[in-house]
């Protein structure tokens, strides 16, 4: 579905694309290209685009050029009588436009026109005093951490400052989501022929319900004019024909966009067109790409594994326990496994951190910390705080089904293993 929206122009690239935003606010974004634009654009125009969302992102498929600077209306000054030196002022000029409705084409779009308001800004002065008092007037953001500090750097280690800045700033800077072109569906419509052209748009536009609300709309028209209405079973046989090169088309772009700049996309984007390599058709070409992607998400994938046991192992050189065991209960993804060297060397850390010299509060978070940690099963504990409180012996007795060395610790009967999951059977 397309729509317009007013976009600002914020830099050109070397590749022949222009980065934009929304006028007047951060999101959405994107690029465009520059064979889209008007003579003499330049950084921060603002002018009026027709857009289109999809599952990638907002896409910019035409930019309108600004309306040129009309001449100052003539203008009526009007003398209050009542007050002296109080003037009103009337403009003569009167907009007029003229509407007539005509009747659409079956699943045919019209083309946006050539026309826009005029800029905005021209009045409010120069876009840098505009972008300063902006940001005098908006609070700025900062991200909290609520971190409890260890009496002792080699019971919980200590974070610093610098560490805790660095996670923020990781935090907010979110990957760039992938912006395709349109190359091969350009190339898709250009051989399909005349008549399956507007059934190719809509799907590229929405798929087969696209397709459908475009028929039905047109039933609708050919209805209030007293006219014949259309079978829509041709028009979706021929749809249900087209998707699969539509398909293949827009994942043939998107994994182009991919590979074009791999650094700027995500993980998650990564993963979808790689998962959704085998629901399309490919030609030689496609599957080429489809082998290259999965080998870059293969090896994306090690080498977040990778890091991810070398920033646990770091924690343990030094004396980072509680960094470490909180580290571990956040694997990168789901098919990450912890090594048995490593799990060893947390759990006599994990154990001797856990001792009576130990602060209680400090006590208790590692205790929390243990048991999301792929090492609980094997943590033993060297004893409990002085300073224990009752709260923190029964936390410690509730924990002990899953760190087994508690119970001993605390002289209590081992807990029995958790049953099996009952498995419900309806009576044939």
């Amino acid at each position: 579905m397309s729509y317009r929206i007013d976009i600002e122009l914020t830099s050109a690239r070397d590749d022949g694309m222009w980065t934009w935003r929304a006028a007047g606010a951060r999101q959405p974004k994107g690029l465009l290209d520059a064979r889209l634009l008007y003579e003499g654009a330049g950084v921060g125009d603002v002018v009026k685009a027709e857009v289109e969302s999809g599952l990638d992102g907002i896409e910019v498929i035409t930019v309108l050029p600004p309306k040129p600077k009309r001449d100052e209306p003539e203008k009526i000054i009007l003398l209050s009588p009542k007050r002296d030196g109080v003037s009103r002022s009337k403009s003569r000029d009167t907009s007029y436009r003229e509407e007539g409705g005509t009747s659409s084409k079956v699943l045919e779009h019209s083309k946006p026109e050539a026309t826009s308001p005029p800029r905005r800004g021209d009045s409010k002065g120069p876009r840098k005093d505009r972008l300063a008092a902006r940001g005098k007037s908006r609070p700025k953001v900062h991200a909290e951490e609520s971190t409890t500090t260890a009496p002792t750097d080699e019971v919980a280690g200590s974070e610093d400052t610098q560490s805790v800045q660095s996670t923020s700033t990781a935090t907010r800077r979110q990957p760039r989501r992938v912006v395709p072109g349109r190359r091969h569906r350009k190339e898709l419509l250009n051989k399909l022929p005349v008549e399956q052209r507007p059934i190719a748009e809509q799907l590229l536009r929405g798929g087969i319900p696209a397709v459908r609300q475009a028929i039905e709309q047109q039933n609708e028209a050919l209805r209030k004019e007293g006219r014949p209405e259309i079978s829509p079973e041709p028009l979706l046989a021929m749809a249900e024909t087209l998707w699969p090169q539509v398909n293949s088309a827009t994942w043939l772009d998107r994994a182009e966009a991919v590979l074009r700049d791999p650094s700027s996309v995500g993980m998650r984007d990564l993963r979808a067109i790689v998962a959704s390599a085998g629901t399309v058709i490919l030609n030689e070409t496609g599957r080429k790409l489809a082998s290259e992607l999965r080998s870059m998400l293969e090896e994306r994938v090690s080498q977040r594994r990778q890091r991810w046991l070398e920033d646990i192992s770091h924690d343990l050189e030094e004396g980072a326990v509680l960094r470490a065991l909180k580290r571990s209960s956040r694997p990168p993804d789901g098919g990450a496994r912890f090594p048995a060297e490593l799990a060893l060397r947390l759990a006599e850390a994990a154990g001797q951190a856990m001792n009576e010299t130990t602060p209680a509060p400090v006590w208790r978070e590692l205790l929390e910390a243990v048991l999301t940690s792929p090492v609980r099963r094997t943590v033993k504990p060297v004893g409990l705080p002085v300073d224990a409180d009752q709260d923190l012996k029964v936390a410690a007795r509730g924990a002990s089904g899953q760190i087994p060395a508690l119970a001993s610790l605390l002289g209590i009967a081992m807990p029995p293993p958790p049953h099996p999951p009952k498995i419900s059977r309806t009576s044939k």
